[in-house]
Protein backbone atom coordinates (compact mmCIF):
# COMPACT_ATOMS: atom_id res chain seq x y z
CA UNK A 1 0.00 0.00 0.00
CA UNK A 2 1.35 3.20 -0.57
CA UNK A 3 -0.11 7.03 -0.61
CA UNK A 4 0.21 9.42 -3.19
CA UNK A 5 0.85 13.44 -3.02
CA UNK A 6 0.48 15.38 -5.81
CA UNK A 7 1.92 18.89 -5.35
CA UNK A 8 1.49 21.74 -8.08
CA UNK A 9 1.46 19.11 -11.00
CA UNK A 10 1.02 21.11 -14.23
CA UNK A 11 0.56 19.31 -17.58
CA UNK A 12 0.23 21.45 -21.20
CA UNK A 13 -0.19 20.42 -24.59
CA UNK A 14 1.88 22.96 -26.89
CA UNK A 15 0.10 25.75 -25.68
CA UNK A 16 -2.75 24.37 -24.26
CA UNK A 17 -2.51 24.10 -20.27
CA UNK A 18 -4.44 21.11 -19.16
CA UNK A 19 -3.86 20.91 -15.42
CA UNK A 20 -3.23 24.09 -13.29
CA UNK A 21 -1.26 23.34 -10.46
CA UNK A 22 -3.18 20.10 -8.81
CA UNK A 23 -2.36 19.73 -4.90
CA UNK A 24 -3.97 16.37 -3.71
CA UNK A 25 -3.28 14.12 -0.98
CA UNK A 26 -4.36 10.65 -1.61
CA UNK A 27 -4.27 8.38 2.05
CA UNK A 28 -2.77 5.31 2.15
CA UNK A 29 -4.93 2.40 1.24
CA UNK A 30 -8.13 5.00 0.37
CA UNK A 31 -10.38 4.92 -2.39
CA UNK A 32 -10.56 8.45 -3.77
CA UNK A 33 -12.53 8.98 -7.03
CA UNK A 34 -11.43 11.82 -9.66
CA UNK A 35 -14.98 13.38 -10.33
CA UNK A 36 -15.87 16.00 -13.80
CA UNK A 37 -17.13 15.98 -17.09
CA UNK A 38 -15.12 15.17 -20.33
CA UNK A 39 -12.05 17.24 -21.14
CA UNK A 40 -11.69 18.16 -17.19
CA UNK A 41 -8.22 17.08 -17.21
CA UNK A 42 -8.84 13.97 -14.41
CA UNK A 43 -7.81 11.33 -17.21
CA UNK A 44 -4.60 13.27 -17.84
CA UNK A 45 -3.69 13.24 -13.64
CA UNK A 46 -4.47 9.71 -13.55
CA UNK A 47 -1.88 8.95 -16.47
CA UNK A 48 0.62 11.29 -15.11
CA UNK A 49 -0.04 9.27 -11.77
CA UNK A 50 0.79 5.84 -13.61
CA UNK A 51 3.43 7.46 -15.76
CA UNK A 52 2.10 7.29 -18.94
CA UNK A 53 2.67 11.06 -19.57
CA UNK A 54 5.38 13.37 -18.37
CA UNK A 55 3.90 16.75 -16.32
CA UNK A 56 5.15 19.93 -17.09
CA UNK A 57 5.67 21.19 -13.71
CA UNK A 58 5.11 20.00 -10.28
CA UNK A 59 6.24 17.19 -7.85
CA UNK A 60 5.08 13.72 -7.25
CA UNK A 61 5.31 11.13 -4.69
CA UNK A 62 4.09 7.42 -4.30
CA UNK A 63 4.61 6.16 -0.82
CA UNK A 64 6.74 9.28 0.02
CA UNK A 65 9.55 8.62 -3.31
CA UNK A 66 9.37 11.58 -5.72
CA UNK A 67 8.28 9.76 -9.35
CA UNK A 68 10.75 11.76 -10.95
CA UNK A 69 12.41 9.51 -13.93
CA UNK A 70 10.89 6.63 -12.92
CA UNK A 71 9.52 4.13 -15.26
CA UNK A 72 5.97 2.85 -15.11
CA UNK A 73 6.54 -0.43 -14.46
CA UNK A 74 9.05 0.63 -11.53
CA UNK A 75 6.35 2.66 -9.78
CA UNK A 76 4.22 -0.33 -7.90
CA UNK A 77 0.98 0.59 -10.27
CA UNK A 78 -1.43 -1.40 -12.25
CA UNK A 79 -3.73 0.60 -14.41
CA UNK A 80 -7.20 -0.36 -15.84
CA UNK A 81 -7.94 0.89 -18.99
CA UNK A 82 -11.45 2.00 -20.49
CA UNK A 83 -11.43 -0.28 -23.13
CA UNK A 84 -10.32 -3.03 -20.85
CA UNK A 85 -6.69 -3.25 -23.24
CA UNK A 86 -6.69 -7.05 -23.46
CA UNK A 87 -4.49 -8.81 -25.94
CA UNK A 88 -7.43 -10.47 -28.49
CA UNK A 89 -5.08 -12.95 -29.45
CA UNK A 90 -4.42 -14.54 -26.46
CA UNK A 91 -6.38 -16.73 -23.62
CA UNK A 92 -7.92 -14.95 -20.13
CA UNK A 93 -5.19 -17.08 -18.45
CA UNK A 94 -2.18 -15.66 -20.92
CA UNK A 95 -3.88 -12.35 -20.54
CA UNK A 96 -3.79 -12.02 -16.44
CA UNK A 97 -0.40 -13.93 -16.53
CA UNK A 98 1.39 -11.77 -18.68
CA UNK A 99 3.00 -9.07 -16.11
CA UNK A 100 3.84 -12.29 -14.38
CA UNK A 101 5.66 -13.92 -17.36
CA UNK A 102 7.68 -10.41 -18.49
CA UNK A 103 8.87 -10.03 -14.64
CA UNK A 104 9.31 -13.12 -13.82
CA UNK A 105 11.03 -14.92 -17.04
CA UNK A 106 13.76 -13.65 -19.12
CA UNK A 107 13.54 -13.56 -22.86
CA UNK A 108 14.84 -17.05 -23.64
CA UNK A 109 12.89 -18.59 -21.02
CA UNK A 110 9.21 -17.28 -22.22
CA UNK A 111 10.09 -18.86 -25.76
CA UNK A 112 7.03 -21.68 -26.31
CA UNK A 113 8.93 -25.00 -25.74
CA UNK A 114 13.24 -24.49 -25.19
CA UNK A 115 12.15 -21.71 -22.83
CA UNK A 116 10.47 -24.41 -20.06
CA UNK A 117 14.14 -26.30 -20.27
CA UNK A 118 15.98 -23.07 -18.89
CA UNK A 119 16.86 -22.59 -15.34
CA UNK A 120 13.95 -22.32 -12.92
CA UNK A 121 11.34 -21.44 -15.61
CA UNK A 122 9.21 -24.47 -14.91
CA UNK A 123 9.09 -23.67 -11.02
CA UNK A 124 8.62 -20.25 -11.96
CA UNK A 125 5.70 -21.52 -14.49
CA UNK A 126 3.99 -23.78 -11.63
CA UNK A 127 3.98 -20.29 -9.28
CA UNK A 128 2.16 -18.61 -12.08
CA UNK A 129 -0.38 -20.63 -12.58
CA UNK A 130 -1.25 -21.31 -8.95
CA UNK A 131 -1.57 -17.44 -8.80
CA UNK A 132 -3.57 -17.23 -11.58
CA UNK A 133 -5.96 -20.02 -10.85
CA UNK A 134 -6.29 -18.75 -6.99
CA UNK A 135 -7.09 -14.95 -8.63
CA UNK A 136 -9.77 -16.10 -11.04
CA UNK A 137 -11.62 -18.31 -8.55
CA UNK A 138 -11.70 -14.99 -6.13
CA UNK A 139 -12.84 -12.95 -9.56
CA UNK A 140 -15.38 -16.01 -10.19
CA UNK A 141 -13.61 -16.05 -14.06
CA UNK A 142 -11.70 -19.53 -13.34
CA UNK A 143 -14.43 -21.25 -15.92
CA UNK A 144 -12.95 -18.90 -18.22
CA UNK A 145 -9.24 -19.13 -18.49
CA UNK A 146 -9.11 -21.19 -21.23
CA UNK A 147 -11.39 -18.62 -23.69
CA UNK A 148 -10.46 -15.57 -25.92
CA UNK A 149 -11.35 -12.13 -25.01
CA UNK A 150 -13.68 -12.17 -28.23
CA UNK A 151 -15.79 -14.85 -26.61
CA UNK A 152 -16.76 -13.10 -23.41
CA UNK A 153 -19.41 -10.77 -22.24
CA UNK A 154 -18.32 -7.28 -20.96
CA UNK A 155 -18.69 -8.03 -17.72
CA UNK A 156 -16.12 -11.00 -17.76
CA UNK A 157 -13.82 -8.24 -20.17
CA UNK A 158 -14.12 -5.97 -17.00
CA UNK A 159 -12.76 -8.75 -14.70
CA UNK A 160 -10.01 -10.32 -16.49
CA UNK A 161 -8.51 -6.55 -17.10
CA UNK A 162 -8.87 -6.27 -12.87
CA UNK A 163 -7.32 -9.54 -12.54
CA UNK A 164 -4.51 -8.90 -14.80
CA UNK A 165 -3.90 -6.05 -12.93
CA UNK A 166 -4.60 -7.77 -9.33
CA UNK A 167 -2.13 -10.21 -9.82
CA UNK A 168 1.29 -8.09 -9.83
CA UNK A 169 -0.09 -7.14 -6.46
CA UNK A 170 0.57 -3.28 -7.01
CA UNK A 171 0.61 -0.49 -4.16
CA UNK A 172 -1.72 1.87 -6.17
CA UNK A 173 -4.82 0.54 -8.34
CA UNK A 174 -5.58 3.07 -11.12
CA UNK A 175 -8.91 3.06 -13.20
CA UNK A 176 -9.94 5.19 -16.27
CA UNK A 177 -13.43 4.94 -16.44
CA UNK A 178 -13.69 1.15 -16.30
CA UNK A 179 -17.11 0.39 -16.28
CA UNK A 180 -18.45 3.08 -18.93
CA UNK A 181 -18.46 0.12 -21.47
CA UNK A 182 -21.35 -1.82 -19.56
CA UNK A 183 -25.01 -1.29 -19.54
CA UNK A 184 -26.55 0.15 -16.15
CA UNK A 185 -27.14 -3.33 -14.90
CA UNK A 186 -23.93 -4.99 -14.83
CA UNK A 187 -22.70 -1.22 -13.88
CA UNK A 188 -24.92 -1.06 -10.79
CA UNK A 189 -23.26 -4.92 -9.96
CA UNK A 190 -19.61 -4.17 -10.63
CA UNK A 191 -19.85 -0.98 -8.55
CA UNK A 192 -20.42 -3.35 -5.55
CA UNK A 193 -17.67 -5.74 -6.48
CA UNK A 194 -15.17 -3.29 -6.97
CA UNK A 195 -16.20 -1.77 -3.48
CA UNK A 196 -15.86 -5.08 -1.79
CA UNK A 197 -12.53 -5.63 -3.97
CA UNK A 198 -11.08 -2.38 -2.48
CA UNK A 199 -12.10 -3.67 1.62
CA UNK A 200 -10.12 -6.66 0.74
CA UNK A 201 -7.86 -5.94 -0.45
CA UNK A 202 -6.80 -2.58 1.56
CA UNK A 203 -5.44 -1.27 -1.50
CA UNK A 204 -4.78 2.51 -2.63
CA UNK A 205 -7.61 2.92 -5.34
CA UNK A 206 -7.61 6.24 -7.89
CA UNK A 207 -10.80 5.96 -9.70
CA UNK A 208 -11.66 8.18 -12.57
CA UNK A 209 -15.12 8.57 -14.06
CA UNK A 210 -18.36 11.12 -15.20
CA UNK A 211 -20.19 9.73 -13.50
CA UNK A 212 -21.16 10.64 -10.09
CA UNK A 213 -23.27 7.49 -8.68
CA UNK A 214 -20.12 5.54 -9.31
CA UNK A 215 -17.55 8.15 -7.21
CA UNK A 216 -20.61 8.66 -4.78
CA UNK A 217 -21.28 5.17 -4.21
CA UNK A 218 -17.78 3.65 -3.83
CA UNK A 219 -14.85 6.39 -3.04
CA UNK A 220 -14.14 7.39 0.52
CA UNK A 221 -13.76 11.12 -0.69
CA UNK A 222 -13.97 12.70 -3.86
CA UNK A 223 -12.27 14.83 -5.94
CA UNK A 224 -14.64 16.81 -8.33
CA UNK A 225 -12.55 18.48 -11.18
CA UNK A 226 -13.42 21.60 -13.50
CA UNK A 227 -11.59 23.17 -16.71
CA UNK A 228 -7.87 21.55 -14.97
CA UNK A 229 -8.64 22.42 -11.27
CA UNK A 230 -9.73 20.41 -8.49
CA UNK A 231 -12.64 22.32 -6.60
CA UNK A 232 -13.15 20.29 -3.69
CA UNK A 233 -12.09 17.51 -2.14
CA UNK A 234 -14.63 15.38 0.62
CA UNK A 235 -16.65 12.98 1.57
CA UNK A 236 -19.67 11.67 -0.86
CA UNK A 237 -21.81 12.88 1.98
CA UNK A 238 -20.03 16.02 2.57
CA UNK A 239 -19.61 17.42 -1.04
CA UNK A 240 -23.15 16.90 -1.54
CA UNK A 241 -24.36 18.23 1.79
CA UNK A 242 -22.54 21.24 1.74
CA UNK A 243 -20.54 22.14 -1.66
CA UNK A 244 -17.88 24.78 -1.73
CA UNK A 245 -19.11 26.55 -4.89
CA UNK A 246 -22.66 26.77 -7.15
CA UNK A 247 -20.53 24.65 -9.54
CA UNK A 248 -20.13 21.98 -7.25
CA UNK A 249 -23.90 22.14 -6.60
CA UNK A 250 -24.73 21.81 -9.91
CA UNK A 251 -22.74 18.88 -11.03
CA UNK A 252 -23.65 16.59 -7.74
CA UNK A 253 -27.11 15.47 -7.09
CA UNK A 254 -29.38 13.58 -9.61
CA UNK A 255 -31.91 15.64 -10.65
CA UNK A 256 -29.72 19.38 -10.45
CA UNK A 257 -30.17 21.50 -7.65
CA UNK A 258 -32.68 24.47 -8.31
CA UNK A 259 -30.94 27.69 -8.04
CA UNK A 260 -33.45 30.21 -6.87
CA UNK A 261 -32.15 34.44 -6.43
CA UNK A 262 -32.50 35.37 -3.40
CA UNK A 263 -31.40 38.62 -1.27
CA UNK A 264 -30.39 39.53 2.49
CA UNK A 265 -32.39 42.06 4.00
CA UNK A 266 -30.65 41.51 7.67
CA UNK A 267 -28.60 40.05 9.95
CA UNK A 268 -28.77 36.06 9.21
CA UNK A 269 -32.11 36.48 7.36
CA UNK A 270 -32.52 36.42 3.30
CA UNK A 271 -35.52 37.08 1.11
CA UNK A 272 -36.51 34.38 -1.74
CA UNK A 273 -40.01 34.86 -3.71
CA UNK A 274 -41.45 36.41 -0.46
CA UNK A 275 -40.06 33.51 1.97
CA UNK A 276 -37.66 34.86 4.89
CA UNK A 277 -35.06 32.39 5.51
CA UNK A 278 -32.83 31.98 8.03
CA UNK A 279 -29.46 31.49 6.64
CA UNK A 280 -27.17 30.50 10.11
CA UNK A 281 -24.55 33.61 8.36
CA UNK A 282 -24.16 37.08 8.77
CA UNK A 283 -23.40 37.47 5.42
CA UNK A 284 -24.68 40.79 3.63
CA UNK A 285 -23.59 39.53 -0.25
CA UNK A 286 -25.97 36.64 -0.71
CA UNK A 287 -27.34 36.11 -3.97
CA UNK A 288 -28.96 32.91 -4.57
CA UNK A 289 -30.53 29.55 -2.95
CA UNK A 290 -29.71 26.35 -3.58
CA UNK A 291 -32.56 23.61 -2.58
CA UNK A 292 -32.52 19.69 -4.17
CA UNK A 293 -35.13 18.84 -5.74
CA UNK A 294 -36.16 16.21 -3.16
CA UNK A 295 -36.54 19.00 -0.36
CA UNK A 296 -39.09 21.17 -2.34
CA UNK A 297 -42.66 19.73 -1.25
CA UNK A 298 -45.36 20.25 -4.52
CA UNK A 299 -48.56 21.48 -2.73
CA UNK A 300 -52.31 22.26 -4.02
CA UNK A 301 -52.42 25.41 -5.26
CA UNK A 302 -54.59 27.21 -1.84
CA UNK A 303 -52.01 25.93 0.56
CA UNK A 304 -49.61 28.39 2.00
CA UNK A 305 -45.99 28.27 -0.33
CA UNK A 306 -44.87 29.89 -3.64
CA UNK A 307 -47.16 29.70 -6.90
CA UNK A 308 -45.67 28.15 -9.44
CA UNK A 309 -47.46 26.09 -12.73
CA UNK A 310 -46.54 22.63 -13.89
CA UNK A 311 -45.05 22.64 -17.37
CA UNK A 312 -43.90 18.79 -17.37
CA UNK A 313 -44.39 14.92 -14.45
CA UNK A 314 -41.78 12.51 -15.26
CA UNK A 315 -42.54 9.20 -13.72
CA UNK A 316 -39.61 7.18 -11.88
CA UNK A 317 -42.11 4.72 -10.78
CA UNK A 318 -40.61 4.78 -7.19
CA UNK A 319 -41.07 8.91 -7.41
CA UNK A 320 -42.00 11.57 -9.81
CA UNK A 321 -40.18 14.56 -10.69
CA UNK A 322 -42.89 17.43 -11.04
CA UNK A 323 -40.86 20.66 -13.32
CA UNK A 324 -42.46 24.27 -12.51
CA UNK A 325 -41.94 27.96 -13.34
CA UNK A 326 -41.94 30.47 -10.38
CA UNK A 327 -42.78 33.88 -11.51
CA UNK A 328 -43.35 33.08 -15.14
CA UNK A 329 -39.68 32.51 -15.43
CA UNK A 330 -37.55 30.21 -12.72
CA UNK A 331 -37.97 26.75 -13.65
CA UNK A 332 -37.72 24.53 -10.78
CA UNK A 333 -37.67 20.54 -10.11
CA UNK A 334 -39.34 19.31 -7.03
CA UNK A 335 -39.11 15.24 -6.74
CA UNK A 336 -42.22 13.49 -4.97
CA UNK A 337 -42.55 10.06 -3.73
CA UNK A 338 -45.22 7.84 -5.76
CA UNK A 339 -47.91 7.62 -3.16
CA UNK A 340 -47.95 11.79 -3.14
CA UNK A 341 -51.06 13.21 -5.18
CA UNK A 342 -49.18 14.24 -8.28
CA UNK A 343 -50.10 17.33 -9.98
CA UNK A 344 -50.88 17.22 -13.98
CA UNK A 345 -49.53 19.82 -16.60
CA UNK A 346 -50.37 23.17 -16.42
CA UNK A 347 -51.96 22.82 -12.93
CA UNK A 348 -51.10 25.82 -10.48
CA UNK A 349 -49.57 24.64 -7.39
CA UNK A 350 -47.21 26.16 -4.51
CA UNK A 351 -44.00 25.48 -3.44
CA UNK A 352 -43.09 24.98 0.05
CA UNK A 353 -39.13 23.96 1.32
CA UNK A 354 -38.68 21.76 3.75
CA UNK A 355 -36.54 23.00 6.80
CA UNK A 356 -32.89 22.84 6.59
CA UNK A 357 -32.37 22.61 3.36
CA UNK A 358 -31.20 25.52 1.83
CA UNK A 359 -27.14 26.09 0.93
CA UNK A 360 -26.54 29.86 0.04
CA UNK A 361 -24.08 31.52 -2.47
CA UNK A 362 -22.67 34.72 -2.96
CA UNK A 363 -22.67 36.69 -6.38
CA UNK A 364 -19.10 34.64 -7.56
CA UNK A 365 -21.17 31.37 -6.59
CA UNK A 366 -19.44 30.84 -3.17
CA UNK A 367 -21.33 29.13 -0.68
CA UNK A 368 -21.34 31.65 1.96
CA UNK A 369 -21.86 29.36 4.78
CA UNK A 370 -18.47 27.30 3.78
CA UNK A 371 -15.54 28.97 5.07
CA UNK A 372 -12.73 27.16 3.90
CA UNK A 373 -13.93 27.75 0.41
CA UNK A 374 -11.79 30.82 -1.09
CA UNK A 375 -9.01 29.57 1.17
CA UNK A 376 -9.04 25.97 -0.04
CA UNK A 377 -8.82 28.01 -3.71
CA UNK A 378 -5.60 30.40 -2.62
CA UNK A 379 -3.97 27.60 -1.66
CA UNK A 380 -3.94 25.90 -4.83
CA UNK A 381 -7.04 23.50 -4.32
CA UNK A 382 -5.68 21.97 -1.29
CA UNK A 383 -7.41 19.30 0.48
CA UNK A 384 -10.45 20.55 2.46
CA UNK A 385 -10.44 18.19 5.89
CA UNK A 386 -13.22 16.70 6.96
CA UNK A 387 -15.27 18.86 9.35
CA UNK A 388 -18.19 17.90 12.02
CA UNK A 389 -21.51 18.45 10.16
CA UNK A 390 -22.73 21.62 10.45
CA UNK A 391 -26.28 21.77 9.92
CA UNK A 392 -28.73 23.54 7.81
CA UNK A 393 -30.67 26.33 7.38
CA UNK A 394 -33.90 26.69 8.57
CA UNK A 395 -36.65 28.12 5.94
CA UNK A 396 -39.74 29.89 7.26
CA UNK A 397 -42.75 30.90 4.49
CA UNK A 398 -44.29 33.98 5.40
CA UNK A 399 -46.54 35.41 3.19
CA UNK A 400 -46.92 33.93 -0.17
CA UNK A 401 -45.65 35.98 -3.66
Amino acid sequence: MASITVQNIRKSFGTTPVLHDINLEIKDGEFLSLLGSSGCGKSTLLRIIAGLERESGGKLLIGGKSMSNISPKDRGVSMVFQSYALYPHLTVFENIAMPLIMRKLGRLQRLPVVGKMLGNARTINKEILEKVTTLAESLDIDSLLDRKPSQLSGGQRQRVALGRAMVREPEVFLMDEPLSNLDSKMRAHMRTELAELHRSLGTTFVYVTHDQEEAMTMSDRVALMMDGEILQVSSPREIYRNPIHMKVAEFIGTPKINILPCSSIERGVADCFGFKIKTQSSAKNINSLGIRPSRLKAQPRDSAGCPAQVINVEDLGSSFLVHAIIADSVRVISRMDSRAHIPVVGEEICFTPQEDCGIFFDEEGWNVNNKSSRQMVDACQEQVSESADRGYYGLQPSAAV
